[in-house]
């Protein structure tokens, strides 16, 4: 927080003297000076001062001269150049070790001095001792044209790099430009192409009804000769598709005789697991039937489904012992399980915990809900 400062006790022709406030940055009443047209000269020497923050140079645009010395300051804010009326600045006896470069700016500066300040070895030779007005006049000439030399460079740089990203964006749209021309080339080329192809097929197709013209104006016989290549490609179309109907056929009814069998031999198991007895039955009935309809069947049909048959009820066996196996080994990993559970004393203990959070909660609750309905 600010304290509030009679500005007035402290204006004298035009001179506001706030040396020795014991003021830090955020003390220090710039609004309040600003409203003040007629201060020229302002004094903030012998203060706690560690920064002149943001605000400061836009207020105080009219301030010829300028006492900041023996403050605490590391660095002048980066628009102190717009202090254009600054004549007069001393900063001796601060922590600053560098200038913003807004600084080159102060075209009228014509007193600085940098004393007693861990400058940068450049900028200290620069600045020179600062011992008598002299130097001080002359230090705030060179400090200023070498900072406004460096503000050159630097907008210079600015620009050329600003240049340079602009070429480049350029040059992407360019090449982007000359990407999508040639895609739209390609695609005029191959719509000419594909045009070109229509073309001489229609050509073709009228250099082929030209023929058969010419073999229709030989008379009946070649007329008659002409018709059977025709109707012989009908019958062919004709043909490919009734293979391709009964082929289709095929292989639907041999799926789903391949699911009925799957189906049957899955039943025949689980029959067999639960009475052998009907088991035994009914494979002898199947067998019975088997019989009749091999008998019906060619020898070398009948040799070729023996075969299948009883390979696949041998990898059915297969599959089901697997499976017997796997449920007998997992029931009895659930049995070793269940036997730890109930030896081991440590997970016993937690299960004990557990019961009594869980009844202690459920009293809990059920105090809570009796309360509320009383």
């Amino acid at each position: 927080m600010s304290r509030k400062i009679n500005l007035k006790k402290y204006l004298e022709d035009g001179t506001l003297d706030l040396s020795m406030m014991q003021l830090k940055y955020d003390e220090v009443p710039v609004k309040e000076i600003a409203t003040l047209p007629k201060v020229t000269s302002l004094d903030l020497s012998n203060n706690c001062l560690l920064s002149l923050g943001k605000n400061f140079t836009p207020s105080l645009t009219h301030i010829v001269k300028l006492d900041l010395s023996k403050n605490q300051l590391t660095a002048l804010p980066e628009n102190f150049g717009q202090l254009v009326s600054l004549k007069h600045l001393d900063l001796y006896n601060n922590r600053i070790t560098a200038l913003p470069l807004s600084f080159g700016k102060l075209k009228h500066l014509r007193w600085l001095d940098l004393k007693g300040n861990p400058l940068l070895p450049k900028l200290a030779e620069i600045a020179g001792p600062c011992t008598d007005s002299a130097q001080c006049s002359s230090a705030a000439k060179n400090v200023v044209h070498m900072l406004a030399l460096m503000n050159e460079q630097v907008e210079e740089e600015k620009k050329r790099r600003r240049e340079q990203m602009e070429l480049e964006e350029e040059e992407r749209k360019a090449l982007a430009a000359k990407e999508q021309q040639e895609q739209s080339q390609a695609k005029k080329r191959n719509k000419k192409k594909k045009h070109q192809e229509r073309i001489t097929e229609l050509e073709n197709g009228s250099a082929a009804v030209d023929k058969s013209d010419k073999c229709l104006s030989t008379g009946d016989e070649n007329e008659d000769s002409d018709e059977v290549p025709a109707n012989k490609s009908k019958d062919s179309k004709s043909r490919k598709s009734l293979i391709s109907k009964t082929f289709s056929a095929i292989k639907f009814l041999f799926t789903m005789m391949v699911l009925v069998a799957c189906i049957m031999f899955f039943l025949l198991f689980i029959l067999n697991l639960l009475d052998e007895e009907t088991y035994k039955s009914v494979s002898k009935q199947l067998i019975k039937v088997q019989r009749r309809v091999t008998s019906m069947v060619p020898k070398t049909w009948t040799k070729k489904m023996n075969k299948y048959y009883i390979l696949g009820i041998k990898y059915c066996t297969r599959l089901s012992k697997q499976g017997l196996l796997m449920a007998i080994q997992g029931m009895e990993q659930v049995q070793d399980w269940q036997l730890w559970l109930n030896s081991n004393e440590t997970v016993q203990s937690y299960f004990d915990m557990l019961r009594s959070w869980w009844q202690m909660v459920y009293i809990r609750v059920s105090e809570m809900y009796r309360t509320v309905t009383v």
